[in-house]
């Protein structure tokens, strides 16, 4: 897996966060996610290479980021904004495509957490990546993960008050620096800092296969309508997942972690041709899972059952009128079928 020819080392957010100093960062963007790797296994000068960041968050467990060092990856960073209201991730270690590819890869062992607030001034962006003014927040955290494969929870944020304080300071700093400012986008950033890898049986790449964001506790409901699909966060702000005024919704199932949610749509004029759609959304994402990334084969969904840490979904097959089950987990990351891939990249 290492290819010390192309193990280009990424220069935009390598040196450690000094606390209340000010860093400028230019990170990617892509398809509404900020993010960063100062390593990357293959990296490509345009667009994204096959071990890149972007594979944390396409929600595919056959995809991983692997760091590009000739070591195993130490002091190597991730940076990534953590969405409004979103106190814990949950951690993919390792590259879980196959237990074997899991154990042959470095895992990490111990994280270093950090907290920022960046802003982001309009049109202040090179060819690639956004360029962001950054603080760290006070405390670095130290963290322990597990040496196993599923997802592994990590609390972010142990006091969302003094993360609201530390906001409004360095917003205010930041304007008073920068007169006349407006319009600026500012995000609360986590960096995760490998500080200690579990060692692999065949190679030395430190790999990470996605990282999720779970909701703060919510309580899902339909619209007084039912023609949109409501999320109460604890807080009191309300988001909408799913709203058509030519539709009713009903609400089936909820997964034991709050990821997902099986849905039914039906026209809200009823007519002899009218038809049921079972739909799953991506609570994390706040979308549709398309119907082509589930499979054909794919028709009535029923329930979730969560079984050594992997999430399936119960569902009627079409085609043999069978009760089957679904590793979500492994849901192909395009709405494509997946390709043949080699065991080992």
């Amino acid at each position: 897996m290492r290819s010390l020819a192309l193990a280009i080392i990424i220069v935009i957010c390598a040196y450690p966060a000094t606390a209340g100093q000010w860093q400028t960062m230019a990170l990617r963007d892509h398809d509404g996610r900020i993010f960063a790797a100062d390593s990357e296994l293959k990296p490509r000068k345009h667009g994204f290479g096959p071990y890149s960041m972007k594979n944390l968050f396409d929600q595919h467990l056959d995809t991983c980021w692997a760091e590009g060092e000739t070591d195993d990856g130490r002091g190597r960073t991730l940076i990534l904004d953590l969405p409004e209201g979103v106190e814990n991730i949950a951690i993919a270690n390792g590259y879980q495509k196959s237990p074997k590819l899991f154990e042959a890869n470095n895992r990490v062992a111990v994280l270093g957490v950090e907290v920022l607030v960046a802003i982001n001034r309009p049109g202040e962006l090179s060819e690639t990546r956004t360029i962001y003014h950054a603080r760290a927040m006070p405390k670095v955290r130290v963290i322990n993960l597990a040496d196993r494969s599923g997802f592994q929870k990590i609390r972010i944020i142990n006091d969302p008050a003094a993360l609201k304080r530390f906001r409004h300071r360095t917003l205010a700093e930041f304007r008073k620096k920068t007169p006349g400012a407006e319009g600026l986008d500012v995000r609360t950033l986590v960096r995760l800092t490998i500080k200690k890898t579990f060692t692999g049986r065949g190679y030395n790449d430190t790999c990470i296969s996605e990282i999720r964001f779970p909701l703060p506790k919510i309580r899902i409901r339909l619209s007084p309508g039912e023609d949109a699909i409501l999320l109460d966060r604890a807080g009191g702000a309300t988001e909408t997942l799913i709203r058509d005024p030519n539709s009713v919704f009903q609400i089936i199932a909820v997964d034991p972690g709050d990821h997902f949610l099986i849905a039914i749509r039906m026209a809200a004029t009823a007519s002899p041709r009218s038809e049921t759609e079972y739909q799953l959304y991506d609570l994390d994402q706040r979308r549709l899972v398309p119907a082509a990334r589930l499979g054909a084969e794919v028709g009535e969904m029923y329930d979730f059952d969560l079984r050594n840490g992997r999430l399936w979904l119960s569902y009627l097959n079409k085609r043999s009128q069978e009760i089957e089950e679904l590793d979500l987990d492994r849901i192909p990351a395009k709405d494509l079928p997946p390709k043949k891939t080699r065991e080992k990249p």
